[in-house]
This record gives structure tokens, C-alpha cells and sequence, in this order.
């Protein structure tokens, strides 16, 4: 809803003086308006566009005017005021930055008053479901907690920051208060002082917050998970409770709030029984703000306290005002006296009324307020009654079963003996046993002794127990005794509620009484005006409205009473759910009683313990009646101050009759008697001064019981105050609209005045209306010639028409028919989705088209013989000459993609291009008259062009990529597979048949069990392949459409080859599991290792199979849900396999032990010898396989692994790409100087002492997309830089990201425990904002996230353009580097893998590539290297790590150099390399040298590739440029040496032609260029 001229106008009359310059306290109506002008407008636009064109920057006060003025709308303003605010934090924080360096004490005030704004802000922004008055009603809390200990982790920190922010603002001016020696009871000082009241109202609901969501968090969390929460709980504590010590002891807040107390400990949260002991602290305002009596205008119509309400009096003119003396009427005095007396009436009525709505509002108010406490508190008693009944149901359950245990105990003794005797029995049957037998012997006769020890311990347990039931029962009365409490309070609250509805009851048949009256004489005033001049007819049209409003108001009292009558019947139903639960606790009461008894009837053998728990029961009963008659006094005592306060309010409902009843006598006086009113008004002013009196001393006598009273005298005496003010306020706005009515009259006059020159205007315009119309009767006659001429000529163009419009309907029906006939076509080839994309599809499409250009060379010749006349022939043969040229063209160029012969692809791709131009032409020489000659012999060439093109492609066609046959592919090697795996399954079965025949003893065991445990994986292998196959039908079934099987098999031909791979697999795994199973029967335990080592493999192959399998299954699918089980009982039987064959091995190896007892020294020495040197042969032959194993990986496993599961997307947040990367260096403008020499930077931007910068230098360097910056400390005692370059030198510290949805991913990292260096934050200047958050990675590097949506400037917030430009870089070579491309970082042995699982766990990465030490290698290094990359895989980041070799590999180097993990190199992306390489070393650039082996070795690689190389191979050999392929494509690559001294960080520049790899192939020639630098550093 949108606000009105006049409202708009009177919001901002009330905000402008409520932000006056003035140093005083804000006036609460200014509030008032601003608050309800929110809930007018439906939130805080219409606030922020008037407040920000105050001066809050030019002037203290008025900042701090506003501050307040904000924390109070935000408070209590419409609820979409906080969200409104938001767009406004940046302005909030600048102001507080502007006045933050002033020094009067209200710089610094402001300064963290707008960061506490802020910090309110983004509360409310993330906790949406807490108003803005922080008020929650029970429940809220754990409907914004989820049930996620998780929110309610991070509720408690938010909460934490808040009131850190409020208690800094709070010790700022109090601080500012002492340092200046203000006083709290002047202007200045209250100024100062008036926003710690919304601060305390803030503080208190925050606090009760904070308190139940730390019980909680501890209710959930271990201990010592929550030490810091705690702690910082406690500082918080004490810093409140100061807080408010010193608000409670200022006179200034004494009439304004009623400060909370804060008990004298902070809770407990380690015990949760403390929280039912906790207090929630209250904060009590007034009902009503005292108002200031200047009259003011009224601001809006209020909606909130109904003392402003009071209608306008009307005010008749003065004697000194003569101009309105002469402009009205003139009125006899009687009427004007009778107008005046009946006015004063109904003003004193009226405000009658109002005192008494309002004293009954606040009897509501205090009556529910009292009954909302005393609930809670019942609830909270109940609630411990039921802990401690369950506590002691537990606590008996666990006697029972001790004494249970004890009498089983005590049952199984006499065995013991049994046993001791039967033990010393055989004992001396058997003498070599004699020892043993005694010791045991021994050993059971202490435990029997033992046991007696423990049995007498036992029976002290039970008597104990006994005890602890007696108390039981004794806490029982109690809880009964609590019960019995709880029913009486709750009488009361009945009782008292009944008592406020009978009141409300007699209030609202006086007020009705009353009501009638007020009608009376408002018709008796309206007969009266009446007969008043027609000016007073507003001012009685006023009084009507403002009576129509005070019945609206009764209207809402009397649903009030409704609403509370409402509530009484919920709260009779809560009675109701009280007693029921009262009589279940009577239930459960009983049957403890009975669980008590039973147990005192198994115990009576103890009578003297018996004894003694009946004296201390006969005690405690003694302590029940004690209290039960203390109890009884109380109730007594209750019962007379509750008769004493009725008959007190009795005694006020008579003398208010008697004060209405004279006022009414007094009310029929005036009517007759108008010549002695001033004689009765004195009398009833002297009977109203003695009825105030009475009622003074009424208000004494209840103020010694009750201290609510006072309050409400001074609520009376504040609301007459307000009806003083009101009644000001509408005789100035009386005043007000006889101005407004002179104002109007003198526009009357004026009006008359333009009426008459409108008049002498209208004369001319008629006369000037007559001329025209005598030109019109000319023009007319020169129309209608020029029609009848226009008529001709329209007769000779319709002739001339119907040729032409003839000629154009058959052009245009022979462009439909040849439309229509390329349209059917299209559809026709539509049905046949198979066949485009084919050389064969295109030859068909060159043989119809080379006719129709035939036809259409024909066509044209004819066009141009007959003048042009036959036209539609040749339009047809154009349009579908133009479709088949544009399908051949598109066809072509789908095979040259699809095509995998690429350098044949290419060169029909350039061929088509000529075709394309000389189309093109074609068409230019059909649409130009003056090239109709050169038709005929550009048609020639398209069709020799074609020719060729057509002949290129049917070549292409017959170069086979052997995707044709991958569904026949498939199915053999399935059905291969198939067979294999059974033909194992029978083989075992014939090993186990011989073994059984040919075997006995240990050996036949051991063959069973190792041929049984492969039968069981063969069968487990068979199932996982029948479920493999049920999904791949379901998937091919769901993917292929209306294509057929071997078709959707060729259009997923990667995932077609991977299931073909792993078929192959599984057979060979089940091969070679029966040769090894063969070889163990055969051989014996030293084929053991064959066994395991083929139980693994052939479990490998199947896990392929599975993933092979479920890449394309549907989530949902019962198959997957079945090939999952499989592949686990799969998993499971290996494992049986392999545990099997260890434990045979062993059982072997025992068996065949030798009696080394027997052999003489010779033979032992012997045999020793001999066993040596089978140990040497054994580990020869295992240096030798795994020679074997390396070389076959080598050879079968060239390429690295490449990933093409991305897993989930994330739910928000999004990397972009590499924003830039930050560099500690010791000198930064020197560095900045040398990357711009070497590698072709130029000078970006700076931050230093020139632009503000006082610690740090930064320089940033650019190249196109690439972004360093370089980063140094201007003063030696900078910790974080100093450390950095002590232990690694110049190197990387942050590599930055460029991110959307910088919360989502912020978010996201602390969720899965990510190590936050830096929180949210903005930077901002004049060009915008920028937000960012910092993250660890590994080592000392961090990446930070860059939002920078928000920013037009040139790098980033603070930076500037550089000082000077170098004059030396104009005569470089430009280096041609565009973006980056990766970054690598190196680890320590043995933490590649957490690195990798740490990007995938915080930043949801995954994996794109990975190789192993299989694959890279060299004589004396090798390592092992993932790369990580986002989603959208534009940012990839490799991870290294070293394996373990015969010299120190570089990555070793790295680690020791630079003191653990970091950034190694950075590579640089080009799209011209040789060029890029050239110009980098003519800069001074130093490259690593390859030797020319390398090159040899490659040519004749490439030899058998089908990747063509398009450089120059010469030139690369040259520059020392390494290259990489597959069968997609190549990459280019070089590296140069180290950056700096220490051997760490490197730059590598690399172009890709169509392969994303990362130099796999040339990471051995990499590797000994780098160890020939370490061979020469010393450190190989």
C-alpha cells in the first residue's frame, strides 16, 4: 500500500523533527508517526527515502538521532522492515567509518551503534522467523532449531556476536557519559542515554535465548565441544549484569523501563536439571509515553494509543481577530455559551470514558501477564515432578536387578565347591598334573572366599536399599504434597480470572449506560448546529466522525472481552489436561507404591532395619504435618489479603456510581439552569476535588497491599497528560482549517477573476473561429477537384493491378508447393534418425542436388530467354537448390566432427568452406540483373566443387572407426564372458573330484576348503553377471527409444567399450583364478599367494563390470539396488578366498615343520644354509616379477586415469574460474618488476602509503586474464609475512576464485568443517562492492573466494592505478600467455589422497584425472599426482606427491625447500606457443633443456598415431617444447626454471589442441630434465 501525498508529507515532518540537531532526547510521538508510517507503506521504503536525505553526515546529532531512530523501527516497525533495510548496510557502515575518527564522544558512540545496526541486520537476514522485537512465544525456538543441533551450533554464535556489539555500545557511552561529565538528567546526557532502552529490551529476550539454546546444545554435545561456548557465556554474564546495574541506578530510566536483574551465578549448563530452576529476566515498560504538550499538528491518525483519539474541539473566533469578525456571521452569545457548555460536557465525558477503557486494559493485561506466569511455572513444575518420578521408577528397576544378581550369586555357590572337590579329586589321580591342579585349587578357593565377601557386601547393598525405597516413599509425599499445591494455585487463577471477567462485566454495562448518555446529547448537539451558518457544518461533520470512532473503539474493547474470554476456556482446558495428568502421576504414584511394597515384603528378614526406617518415616510424616499447617496458615493468609483487595474494589466500584450518579444530576442542572452554570460548574468542581480525594485515599490503602497501584495513578496521571496535549494539538488543528478556510475563499476570489478573462479570451477565438471556417469552404472546393482526379487515375491502376497480382499468386503458389515438398521431405528423414551424420547420407543428398543445379542452369537460361516471364519455374529449382546446398553443408561438416581421421575431418572442412563461398556467390549473381551471364558458369564450378567434396567423404566413409559393430562387440564378449566363467565354475569342480581321489588326510582338507571357497566366488561372480546383464537390458531398454539395441550401443560407444573391457576382464580373472587354483591344489602352500592374488584380481574385474554397468542405471532401479547386493556378496566371498588360502597356507606350513631336536649341529647348519639360499632365490624371483608387473602396467596402462563421474551439483554456489593468485614476497616491487621483464606482465594496479595502505604494499600485475599480486610489509615487525618468507621464502600464499553465491559456498565449507581463516566481508569505494571469504588448504595456503558482481572499478576496493609506467617494456616482445590453466601443489609422502578428499568433503570438487608411479617414473624418482577440479571443471587443481625411488625426487626437493605442502608451479595457457616461447626467451626468460632423444623417440611414436602434429616438429625440437597425445588430440608444453633461489616454485606455459591431459606422456622426459638441475644443485 502506498502512502498519500498528505501522509507522505506528515511522515516526513515527524522524521525531519525527530531528527533534529537539537541535543535532546527523541520525542516518543516523532517514533510513533515514523513506526505506523512503516505499517502505512508496508515496510521501510518509504522511511529510508526520507531518512537518507537528512543531514546524517554533516551533523553529529542527527547521526545519532538516526541510529536510534532505526534500532527503534527495526524493533517495532512493520516486519519487513529489516528486509527492506538490508540494500542499506553499506551506507550504515560508512557513516559509522566518517564519524568514527571525531573525538567528542559521540564519534565513537555512532561508530558502534551503526556496526550494532548492521549486526542486527544480517541476524534478522539469516533468522528470518525472529521478529524484530526478538519476542518469542514457547515453541518458536524449536521450530527454528529443526531438531539440528547444527542451528542451534550457529544461533548461539550469532547471538554471541550480537551481544558483543551491544555491550561494546553500551561501555562506549557510559564511557563517553564519565569522560565528558555529563549528567543523565540533562538533555545532553539524556541524549546520549535514550538508545540504551531499545538496547535493553534487545538484550534481554537474547539473553533468555542464548541461555535455552545452550542447555540444549549441552543436552547433545559433549563437554568439552562447548568449553569456549561456555566461557565466552560467562564474560557475556557479568558484562550484562554490569550493564545493568548501572541503567538500574541513573534516575533518567527510573519512569521509563523497569531494568531486568540477572541472578548472582550464570547457569549451570552442565547439569541439566539447572534449566528448570532458571528464570526468564522481564523488561516492563510504561503503557503509555509520556508526550511533550507542545501543540503540534497531528501527524497521522493513530492506531495504537486510543488517548490521541479525542475528537476535535471547535473554537469559536476571538474578540481580537476583527478580519474574521467581519468576514462571519455574527452569533448570539447565548448560543455561543450553550455551544461551549455542551462541548465542555462531552469533552469530560469522553475523557471519562477513555480513563476507564484504559484502566481496564491494564487490569486485562496485568491479569493475563499473571496467568501466563503462573502457567508456566505449573508446566515447569510438572515437568520436574515427572523427572523425579522417573528418575526413582530407574532407580528402583536397577535394586531389583542387583538383588536378583545377588540371590543367583548366592545360588551358584554351593557348585563352586562342587567343582574345587571334583578338581582335588583328579588331582590326585594324576600326579604330573599335581602342580597345576593345586594352583588351581587354590585360585578357586579365593574366589569362593571372595564371593562370601561379596555376598556380605551385597546383603549391607540391600539394607542400603531399603533405605533408598524409604526415601523413595518419602519423596512420593512430597511430590504429593506439590500435587495438592498445584491444585490450589490453580483454583486461584481460576478464581482470579473469574473475578476479572465479573469486572469487565460491570465496566461494560457502565460504559454502555454511558454510551447511551454520549448519544443523547450528540443529537441534542446536532439539532443545535443545525440551525448554525453553513461555515460550522465541517467542524460538526468532525464531531460525528470522532463519536463513530469512539464506538469503533468500544467495538474492539468488547472483542477484547471476547478474546480474553477465549482464552479462560483454553485455560480451563489446560485445567483439564493438569487434572488428567494429575491422575496418571496418582496411577504411576500407585504403582511404586506397590513396587515398594513387594520389596519391603522381601525384606523383612531385616528387622531392625525396618525399625529405623519406620522412625524416620514416623520423622517425616512429623515434617509433613509441620508443613502441611504452615501450608494452611499460608492459605488462610491468602484468603484475607484476597477479601481485604475485594472489598477494596468494591468499595472503588461504589464511590465510581456515586461519582457517576452526581455527575449525571449535575449533567440535568445544566440543562435547565443556564443562568447559574457557573455557580454549579464551582459546586462540582468542589465534589469532583473531595470524590478525588476519597479516591486518593483509596489508592493509599491499596498501595500497602499491592504495588501495582502506583503504577496505575501514575498511568491516570500520565493519560490526563495526554488528553491535555490532544486537546491542544486539535485546537491548533482548529485553527488550522479556518485558516485552511480563508485560503479557500481568497482562490474563490481569483477563480473569479481568471472566469472573467476566460470570457474576453473566448470572444476572439470565436471571431478568429469565423475566418477559419470561410478558409475551410475554399479548401473544400479544391478537395473535391483533386478527388475526382485522384478517382482516374485509380481506374487506370486497378487495370494495371490484376496482371500483376496474377503474375505474383503464381510465384507465390509455386513457393508454397516447393515449401510444402521440402517440408514433407525433412519429415520424411526425420523417421530415419540413424542416417544423418553419414557419408552415405550425403552422397544421396550431392546426387539430387547435382541435378537440380542441372536443372536449375536450365531453368535460368529460359528465364533469361523469355524476358523474365517464367518466373515461378525458376523460384521453385532456387528453393530447393538452396535447402540441398544447405543440408549438404551441414552434413558434411557433421562428419568432418564425427570423423576420428582428423586430419581428414580438417581438409574436407576447408573444402567445404570453398564450397560455401562459391554458394554464396551463386545467390549474389541470382539477385543482380547485371551478373545474370555469369549464372551459367558459377553453376559449373558448385558442381565440380561438390564433385570433389562428395568424392572426399565417400573416402572418408570407408576408413571404419569400428564403432559399426559395438553392439555384436558387446553381446560376444558378454556371451564369451558367460562361458568362461562356467567353464571355470566345472574346472574347479573336476580339481576338487581328482583331489578327493588322489588326496587324504590334511591335504584333502585343505584342497576342499580352498576349491569350496572358489566354487562359492565362482557362484557369487555368476549372479553379480546376471544382475550386470538385467540392468544393462533396463538401461539400453530406456535410453535406445525407437532405435534398436545396436544402436544405442554405437551412439555410447565410450560406455559400450568399457562394458566390452570389462567382459574381457572377468574372463581372463576367471581364468586365471582356475590356473592358480590348479597351481595351490597341484603345487601346495607356495602357490598360496597365486590364489589371493587372482581371488583379488578376478573381485577387480567385477567391480569394473559394476561400475561399467551402473553409469547410466536410473537411481530408483531395483536391478542397481540388486547388482549393489551381488557386488558386496562378491566382495564377501573373496574375502573367504583369501583368508582361506592364508589359513591352508599355515595349516600346510605346520604340518610340515621340522623336529629341529633331532638334528645334530652339522645338520642344523646345513639346513640353515640351505634355507638361505632359498630365501635369496625367493626374493630374486620377487624382484623379478616385480620388474615384470612394472614393465606390463607400463605397457598396458599408458594413458592415466580419466574421471567422468562429477558426482552431486552442488545446491548453490558456483565457481567461476581462477581470479588471481596472491605471492609473499621480501621485496614486492622488485619481483613486480621481473615477472613484467621476463614473462610479459604489465603494471595492473597498486596499493600502498599513497592510496592509505600502512602496513602492506601490494603490486598486482596483469596479462590478459591473468592476475598476480605480489604482496610485501612496509615494517619489520609483521608477523604473518615475516614467518611466511622465514620458512618458505618467496612463494604463493592464496589462490583466489572467482565465485557466485558466496554464502551458499561459505556455508557449505563450515557445514562439512572446513577451517575458516576469514568470515564473510565486504571492501567497497566508489566503483562498488566486493565480497570475500578465506579458506586453509593445505600447507600455510588458503584460498579465498572472491563475489565481485557488485564492481565496475579496475581490481579491487583500495587499489589505484600504478604510480608510473616502465618505459622499457614498450621495446619487449608481447608474451601472448591468456589464462591459467591449472595450479599444481606438492605434499609430503602419504597426503595426496587427504588433500584430494579435502577439495571433494569442503568444495564438493572431484576428480578429473589421476596417474601413479607405474606410469611416472624414472631410474631414481617417480610420484603420484590427482587433479581436482569444480563442477563445471574451469578451475583444476592438480595434487603431488612423492614415491619412493632410488634418489630424492623433485617433489621431495620441493617439500624440504619449502618447509612442507604449497603451491609448485602454475601453468599458463596460450593459444600460440612457439611465438609465446620465442618472445619469452628474448625477453632473458630461462627455459629446462630436453635432450633431442626425446624428439627422435617421438617421431617415430607419432608414426603409427593418427594424431597429426600441425607445427613444425624442427621448431619445437628447437625451442624445447614437449608434446603429449592421445587419440583426440595433443598438448604443447614447457617449463622454466625456478622463480627464484630456493628450488620451489616454477612457471609452466602449455597450448591444447583438443586434449585435456596433463602431459602424462612427458613427465618422464620432465623428470630428468629436473633431476639433471638437481644433479647440478647438488640435491639429486
Amino acid at each position: 500500500m502506498s502512502l498519500t501525498d498528505k501522509e507522505y508529507y506528515n511522515l516526513t515532518i515527524s522524521i525531519s523533527k525527530a531528527l533534529s540537531s537539537v541535543e535532546m532526547p527523541i520525542k516518543v510521538k516523532h517514533v510513533r508517526a515514523s513506526i505506523i508510517g512503516t505499517f502505512h507503506s508496508n515496510g521501510g521504503h518509504a522511511f529510508w527515502a526520507i531518512a537518507i536525505r537528512q543531514p546524517i553526515q554533516d551533523n553529529r546529532i542527527v547521526a545519532w538521532k538516526f541510529c536510534h531512530l532505526l534500532h527503534k523501527i527495526l524493533r517495532e516497525g512493520h516486519p519487513l522492515c529489516c528486509q527492506h533495510s538490508m540494500r542499506h548496510r553499506a551506507m550504515l557502515l560508512e557513516a559509522g567509518k566518517l564519524w568514527g575518527h571525531l573525538n567528542d564522544g559521540y564519534g565513537i558512540c555512532i561508530k558502534h551503534y551503526t556496526k550494532l545496526l548492521v549486526t542486527k541486520l544480517e541476524f534478522h537476514d539469516r533468522n528470518p522467523r525472529i521478529p524484530g522485537s526478538l519476542s518469542l512465544r514457547p515453541g518458536d525456538l524449536e521450530k527454528i532449531g529443526e531438531g539440528d543441533i547444527n542451528i542451534y551450533f550457529q544461533l548461539a554464535v550469532e547471538i554471541f556476536d550480537y551481544l558483543d556489539d551491544i555491550v561494546a555500545l553500551q561501555a562506549t557511552i557510559f564511557n563517553s557519559i564519565t569522560t565528558f561529565c555529563v549528567s543523565s538528567m540533562t538533555t545532553a546526557g539524556q541524549c546520549r542515554l535514550a538508545p540504551l532502552i531499545p538496547c535493553i529490551q534487545d538484550s534481554n529476550p537474547l539473553y533468555d535465548m542464548l541461555v535455552r539454546v545452550m542447555f540444549k546444545l549441552h543436552a547433545n554435545l559433549p563437554s568439552d565441544l562447548l568449553t569456549g561456548h561456555r566461557q565466552r557465556f560467562n564474560t557475556l554474564f557479568h558484562q550484562l549484569k554490569s550493564f545493568y546495574g548501572q541503567s538500574r541506578n541513573l534516575q533518567y530510566f527510573v519512569n521509563l523501563i523497569t531494568v531486568p536483574k540477572l541472578p548472582e551465578a550464570p547457569p549451570n549448563f552442565q547439569q541439566q536439571s539447572d534449566l528448570g530452576n532458571y528464570q526468564t529476566p522481564v523488561v516492563v515498560m510504561p503503557d503509555s509515553d509520556s508526550i511533550d504538550n507542545e501543540p503540534e499538528p497531528p501527524v497521522i491518525d493513530n492506531l495504537i494509543d486510543t488517548a490521541e483519539a479525542t475528537p476535535p474541539i471547535p473554537e469559536l473566533p476571538h474578540s481580537n481577530n476583527h478580519q474574521q469578525l467581519a468576514a462571519a456571521p455574527v452569533v448570539p452569545a447565548a448560543q455561543v455559551m450553550e455551544l461551549e457548555r455542551l462541548i465542555q460536557e462531552r469533552d469530560n465525558i469522553i475523557r471519562h470514558l477513555q480513563m476507564e477503557t484504559q484502566g481496564l486494559s491494564n487490569q486485562l493485561r496485568a491479569a493475563t501477564t499473571e496467568q501466563r506466569d503462573v502457567q508456566r511455572q505449573l508446566e515447569e513444575q510438572i515437568a520436574t515432578l515427572n523427572n523425579q518420578l522417573t528418575q526413582t521408577h530407574g532407580e528402583l528397576t536397577n535394586l531389583r536387578f542387583q538383588k536378583e544378581e545377588l540371590e543367583l550369586r548366592a545360588q551358584t555357590a554351593p557348585t563352586l565347591e562342587q567343582r574345587a572337590q571334583a578338581e582335588e579329586e583328579r588331582a590326585k589321580a594324576s600326579e604330573e598334573k599335581f602342580q597345576k591342579l593345586k594352583t588351581m585349587y587354590t585360585q578357586i578357593r579365593d574366589e569362593h572366599v571372595n564371593l562370601l565377601r561379596q555376598h556380605g557386601e551385597i546383603s549391607k547393598q540391600l539394607a542400603s536399599s531399603t533405605k533408598i525405597a524409604a526415601e523413595a516413599s518419602k519423596a512420593k509425599e512430597e511430590l504429593q504434597c506439590q500435587l495438592e499445591e498445584l491444585e490450589q494455585k490453580q483454583a486461584l487463577v481460576q478464581n482470579a480470572l473469574q473475578q476479572s471477567s465479573n469486572d469487565a462485566r460491570q465496566e461494560q454495562e457502565a460504559i454502555s449506560e454511558q454510551l447511551q448518555v454520549m448519544t443523547q446529547k450528540c443529537e441534542s448537539l446536532q439539532g443545535r448546529y443545525d440551525e448554525m451558518e453553513a461555515s460550522r457544518q465541517a467542524e460538526i461533520a468532525e464531531l460525528r466522525i470522532s463519536l463513530e470512532r469512539l464506538e469503533g473503539e468500544l467495538q474492539t474493547f468488547q472483542q477484547e472481552r471476547e478474546s480474553l474470554s477465549c482464552e479462560k476456556g483454553t485455560l480451563e482446558e489446560r485445567l483439564a489436561e493438569i487434572q488428567s495428568e494429575k491422575e496418571e502421576l496418582g496411577v504411576k504414584y500407585q504403582e511404586c507404591m506397590g513396587k515398594i511394597a513387594e520389596l519391603e515384603l522381601k525384606t523383612d528378614c531385616y528387622a531392625k532395619e525396618e525399625m529405623s526406617l519406620q522412625q524416620s518415616v514416623n520423622e517425616n510424616s512429623a515434617k509433613v504435618q509441620e508443613l502441611s499447617d504452615q501450608l494452611d496458615q499460608l492459605r488462610a493468609e491468602n484468603e484475607s489479603l484476597q477479601q481485604k483487595y475485594t472489598d477494596l474494589e468494591a468499595a472503588k466500584a461504589l464511590q465510581a456510581e456515586e461519582f457517576d450518579r452526581t455527575h449525571q444530576e449535575e449533567l440535568l442542572r445544566f440543562d435547565s439552569l443556564q443562568t447559574e452554570m457557573n455557580d454549579k460548574l464551582a459546586t462540582i468542581a468542589s465534589e469532583k476535588d473531595a470524590i478525588v480525594g476519597e479516591k486518593q485515599q483509596t489508592w493509599e490503602q491499596l498501595l500497602m497491599l499491592q504495588t501495582e497501584s502506583t503504577q496505575k495513578q501514575a498511568d491516570f496521571e500520565s493519560l490526563e497528560k495526554d488528553l491535555k496535549s490532544v486537546l491542544e494539538q486539535k485546537d491548533h488543528e482548529l485553527d488550522e482549517l479556518n485558516a485552511k478556510y480563508r485560503e479557500l475563499e481568497e482562490k474563490y476570489q481569483s477563480l473569479d477573476a481568471n472566469m472573467e478573462r476566460l470570457l474576453s479570451e473566448k470572444e476572439t477565438i470565436e471571431s478568429d473561429l469565423q475566418d477559419l471556417l470561410h478558409q475551410q469552404e475554399e479548401t473544400d472546393h479544391k478537395l473535391q477537384a483533386a478527388l475526382a482526379q485522384v478517382k482516374t487515375l485509380e481506374h487506370a491502376l486497378i487495370d494495371s493491378k490484376i496482371s500483376g497480382e496474377t503474375a505474383l499468386r503464381t510465384l507465390l503458389e509455386a513457393c508454397i508447393k516447393s515449401s510444402e515438398k521440402l517440408a514433407l521431405r525433412a519429415i520424411g528423414e526425420n523417421e530415419m534418425p540413424g542416417a544423418g551424420g553419414t557419408p552415405t547420407y550425403f552422397l544421396m543428398i550431392a546426387e539430387e542436388l547435382q541435378e537440380v543445379l542441372t536443372k536449375l542452369k536450365m531453368v535460368h537460361e529460359n528465364y533469361l530467354k523469355d524476358n523474365s516471364t517464367n518466373v515461378e519455374s525458376l523460384a521453385r529449382k532456387v528453393i530447393i537448390g538452396a535447402h540441398l546446398l544447405a543440408s549438404a553443408h551441414v552434413q558434411g561438416m557433421t562428419i568432418c566432427n564425427r570423423s576420428a581421421n582428423i586430419e581428414s575431418g580438417e581438409r574436407i572442412a576447408e573444402e567445404l568452406k570453398k564450397l560455401g563461398q562459391s554458394i554464396t556467390t551463386l545467390f549474389q549473381s541470382l539477385q543482380k540483373t547485371s551478373e545474370a551471364g555469369t549464372v551459367t558458369d558459377r553453376i559449373t564450378d558448385l558442381k565440380a566443387k561438390l564433385e570433389e567434396v562428395t568424392t572426399m567423404i565417400v573416402d572418408l566413409g570407408k576408413q571404419t572407426d569400428g564403432t559399426e559393430n559395438l553392439g555384436d562387440m558387446v553381446e560376444s564378449e558378454l556371451s564369451s564372458m558367460d562361458k568362461a566363467i562356467e567353464e571355470a565354475a566345472s574346472r574347479i569342480q573336476e580339481m576338487l573330484s581328482k583331489s578327493r581321489a588322489s588326496d587324504s588326510g590334511i591335504k584333502l582338507e585343505v584342497n576342499e576348503k580352498i576349491l569350496d571357497a572358489c566354487t562359492s566366488l565362482m557362484q557369487a561372480i555368476r549372479v553379480l553377471v546376471q544382475k550386470s546383464r538385467l540392468l544393462q537390458s533396463e538401461i539400453v531398454a530406456l535410453g535406445k527409444g525407437t532405435a534398436s539395441a545396436k544402436e544405442f550401443y554405437k551412439r555410447n560407444h565410450q560406455w559400450t567399450e568399457g562394458l566390452i573391457s570389462a567382459a574381457k576382464s572377468v574372463a581372463q580373472g576367471a581364468n586365471f583364478l582356475v590356473t592358480a587354483a590348479n597351481k595351490t591344489v597341484a603345487g601346495g602352500a607356495k602357490h598360496q599367494l597365486d590364489l589371493v592374488v587372482a581371488a583379488q584380481e578376478i573381485a577387480a574385474c567385477t567391480a569394473q563390470l559394476v561400475v561399467a554397468s551402473r553409469v547410466k542405471a536410473p537411481r530408483s532401479s531395483t536391478n542397481l539396488t540388486a547388482l549393489g547386493t551381488a557386488s558386496k556378496n562378491v566382495t564377501q566371498a573373496t574375502g573367504i578366498v583369501v583368508a582361506t588360502a592364508k589359513d591352508c597356507s599355515q595349516r600346510l606350513e605346520d604340518s610340515q615343520d621340522l623336529d629341529l631336536g633331532t638334528l645334530t649341529v652339522h645338520q642344523a647348519k646345513t639346513k640353515e644354509m640351505e634355507i638361505q639360499v632359498k630365501v635369496l632365490e625367493l626374493e630374486q624371483a620377487l624382484q623379478m616379477e616385480r620388474m615384470r608387473l612394472a614393465s606390463f602396467r607400463k605397457k598396458n596402462y599408458q594413458q592415466p586415469t580419466t574421471y567422468t563421474d562429477k558426482g552431486p551439483k552442488p545446491d548453490g554456489g558456483k565457481f567461476l574460474s581462477f581470479d588471481h593468485i596472491t605471492f609473499y614476497v621480501g621485496n614486492a616491487k622488485q619481483a613486480a618488476s621481473f615477472y613484467t621483464t621476463r614473462f610479459g606482465f604489465e603494471d595492473f594496479a597498486y596499493q600502498g602509503l599513497e592510496t592509505g595502505s600502512r602496513q602492506l604494499v601490494k603490486h598486482a600485475v596483469r596479462q590478459n586474464r591473468i592476475v598476480f599480486v605480489f604482496v610485501s610489509a612496509y615494517e619489520p615487525g609483521h608477523r604473518e609475512l615475516g614467518d611466511h618468507l622465514v620458512r618458505h621464502g618467496d612463494g604463493v600464499k592464496d589462490v583466489a576464485f572467482e565465485v557466485e553465491e558466496l554464502d551458499a559456498i561459505v556455508r557449505r565449507a563450515k557445514e562439512r568443517g572446513a577451517k575458516v581463516v576469514r568470515d564473510i566481508w565486504e571492501e567497497s569505494d566508489e566503483h562498488g562492492t566486493v565480497r570475500f571469504a578465506t579458506v586453509q588448504t593445505y600447507g600455510d595456503t588458503v584460498h579465498t573466494f572472491v563475489e565481485r558482481r557488485r564492481y565496475r572499478g579496475l581490481f579491487l576496493p583500495g587499489f589505484k592505478p600504478p604510480l608510473h609506467e616502465d618505459v622499457l617494456l614498450r621495446m619487449l616482445p608481447p608474451a601472448g600467455l591468456n589464462f591459467i590453466d591449472h595450479v599444481v601443489g606438492n605434499q609430503p609422502d602419504l597426503q595426496m589422497e587427504s588433500v584430494a578428499a579435502w577439495y571433494e568433503k569442503m568444495l564438493m570438487f572431484h576428480r578429473f584425472w589421476s596417474v601413479d608411479d607405474s606410469q611416472i617414473h624414472t631410474e631414481y624418482s617417480a610420484l603420484r599426482s590427482i587433479v581436482m577440479t569444480n563442477y563445471e571443471e574451469t578451475v583444476k587443481m592438480p595434487i603431488n606427491e612423492p614415491a619412493k625411488g632410488k634418489k630424492k625426487s623433485q617433489i621431495e626437493e620441493y617439500v624440504e625447500y619449502y618447509g612442507g605442502a604449497g603451491v609448485q608451479h602454475i601453468a599458463l595457457n596460450t593459444s600460440d606457443i612457439i611465438s609465446a616461447i620465442r618472445n619469452l626467451r628474448a625477453r632473458g626468460q630461462q627455459f629446462l633443456s630436453i635432450p633431442d632423444t626425446y624428439y627422435d623417440q617421438l617421431r617415430q611414436r607419432l608414426k603409427s598415431s593418427s594424431v597429426k602434429i600441425k607445427e613444425d616438429l624442427a621448431v619445437l625440437q628447437e625451442l624445447k617444447i614437449l608434446i603429449d597425445y592421445d587419440e583426440n588430440g595433443y598438448l604443447l608444453q614447457i617449463f622454466s626454471k625456478n622463480m627464484q633461489d630456493r628450488p620451489t616454485l616454477f612457471i609452466e606455459v602449455i597450448q591444447r589442441h583438443n586434449h585435456n591431459g596433463f602431459g602424462a606422456g612427458n613427465f618422464k622426459a620432465l623428470f630428468e630434465a629436473i633431476e639433471a638441475e638437481q644433479a647440478k644443485r647438488g640435491n639429486l
